[in-house]
């Protein structure tokens, strides 16, 4: 798990969770029910979730290329794992680790123990290979490995060891526990033993998928179909009779209403019979372009101390190994990460404005912790936006006709990778007529948009109605993100003054700020 872990850059905690699912599932079980090389991978595809660290798409790959003999699972075969996992661990995923009682103790102990702060830090990483992990609580596991790093420092602490509240008896079993793997180290041959052990395992069978299984799939998505378009032919039916029509632009999430109904009278005098008004579409196609997220980047030109930083400051995080600390904010909802130079890089915006607000409030934090900071080199960096032609796309002759500018490789991405030069950006395009822009700038974004509408006109063709369901699913969950409009046929490029319209909290806020720039 460890050598997996360094080779997918993961932060320690993210090791150390796995590695701790890995042992309480073998408390329980034999070794006999899961091989530990299928359980290995899992384990830290599951603690990079729980860690919330992001997807790590090359799990398969990293662990074959650790053990390329010993490893013949597929991706399917980790994810069926997963839930095997989940069902043994009781869904108790939350792991505490001994990493942030040992930065309060060396908080408590004051000076400058970086080097004490460093070593204890790989002895509790040297715990792990122990049973420490399952039978004592953190902060003893870490007053244990901090005791071990001042004896190999010669650093003289009895007296604040003497003033800790503690059950001594247990700190010298850790003790023990830790340094009776040090002496196994000094005659343990890693690569001699881990074969033989790797030898005597039995190997896994691996039984093809039949054909029966085949047909049984094709039936299940047979079914699922029928299901989906019924359920939509309900949906349908309910909505031409309430006299709703959707908008021009293709959002069916706002719904506008249609005139009443008129009544035709009957002349043979049987039951009058209701016919509703047609709706005309008048109005021109239009685009709603979703602003996502606006990453930008400055300085406060003076040099950060991460560690006092991530002891006094509020929601941060102090990334040892990476060499940064990342602070959050939840109004607005923005992450900074920041490094001792006094470069900052803030995301998660959904405007630019409210970006340059973010980084303001980022520096005032700073200020607020003793540092003389100065708001400068304010710069947008990238801009992330989506939005959704009202028409699905054929995606593959789109792709050869515009080879020069165009990628498309269904194997590793759904979509098409089409690049401008001018304006600068960057589009993936979806067969359903969702399109991903990245470009420099917000207006870049919707020049992008403009001039990528003609191209994907010409290969326009009508949605499924699995794909409209989708697509109305899919926009639930945007329901805060900033959106503006963009006609698409028009001569003369929108004003984009409306853009840079703030709440007026955000103005007095932006007001305040500028005393101090």
């Amino acid at each position: 798990i460890q050598i997996l872990g360094e080779q997918l850059k993961l932060r320690q905690q993210v090791i150390a969770t796995a590695t701790v699912f890995f042992k309480r599932f073998y408390a329980r079980n034999s070794l006999k029910c899961i091989d530990p090389l299928l359980l290995a991978p899992t384990c830290v595809f599951l603690a990079s979730k729980v860690e919330e660290f992001g997807v790590i798409s090359n799990m398969k790959n990293k662990f074959n290329y650790a053990y390329t003999q010993e490893f013949p699972y597929r991706t399917n075969h980790i994810l069926e794992c997963e839930f095997y996992l989940l069902e043994n661990l009781d869904c108790c995923l939350i792991v505490y680790q001994p990493y942030r009682p040992l930065m309060q103790l060396i908080h408590d102990i004051g000076g400058q123990e970086d080097q004490l702060l460093a070593l204890t830090w790989r002895v509790i990483n040297d715990s792990l290979r122990t049973d420490v992990s399952l039978l004592y609580p953190p902060y003893q596991i870490a007053i244990g490995c901090l005791q071990i790093a001042c004896v190999i420092l010669q650093k003289d602490l009895k007296t604040w060891f003497a003033e800790l509240t503690v059950d001594f008896d247990k700190i010298q079993e850790i003790a023990r526990y830790v340094l009776n793997l040090f002496d196994l180290w000094k005659t343990y041959d890693e690569k001699k033993d881990i074969q033989a052990l790797l030898a005597k395992m039995p190997k896994p069978k691996t039984q093809p998928i039949d054909s029966l299984s085949f047909d049984c799939i094709e039936i299940f998505i047979d079914e699922a179909k029928a299901m989906v378009n019924t359920s939509l032919g309900k949906m349908f039916t309910a909505v031409q009779k309430n006299g709703i029509k959707s908008l021009t632009n293709g959002n069916h999430l706002e719904l506008e209403k249609v005139e009443d109904a008129q009544v035709i009278p009957d002349t043979s005098g049987i039951v009058a019979e209701e016919m509703p008004v047609p709706v005309e579409n008048v109005e021109e196609p239009e685009v709603d372009i979703v602003i996502n997220n606006v990453v930008c980047s400055f300085s406060v030109r003076c040099h950060l101390n991460l560690r006092q930083i991530a002891l006094n400051g509020a929601n941060v995080e102090y990334r040892r190994e990476n060499g940064m600390i990342t602070m959050k904010l939840r109004k607005p909802y923005t992450t900074a990460s920041m490094w001792s130079s006094g470069k900052i890089t803030c995301t998660g915006a959904t405007s630019e404005d409210q970006a340059k607000i973010a980084a303001r409030r980022f520096a005032r934090c700073l200020q607020k912790l003793g540092f003389k900071t100065r708001f400068n080199n304010f710069r947008v960096v990238n801009v992330l936006g989506t939005c959704s032609m009202p028409f699905a796309i054929r995606i593959t002759p789109f792709s050869e006709r515009y080879k020069n500018a165009a990628n498309y490789e269904p194997e590793l991405h759904p979509g098409v990778t089409y690049k401008l030069k001018e304006p600068k950006a960057t589009l993936k395009i979806f067969s359903t007529g969702s399109v991903t822009v990245t470009a420099p700038s917000v207006a870049d974004v919707q020049a992008a948009i403009e001039h990528i509408f003609p191209l994907v006109y010409e290969f326009r063709k009508e949605r499924s109605k699995a794909d409209i369901l989708a697509m109305q699913l899919k926009r639930q969950g945007i329901k805060k993100s900033r959106t503006f409009t963009t006609h698409i046929q028009v001569e003369e490029p929108e004003d984009y003054e409306e853009l840079d319209e703030t709440s007026e909290e955000e103005e007095e806020i932006y007001d305040s700020d500028k005393s101090w720039d």
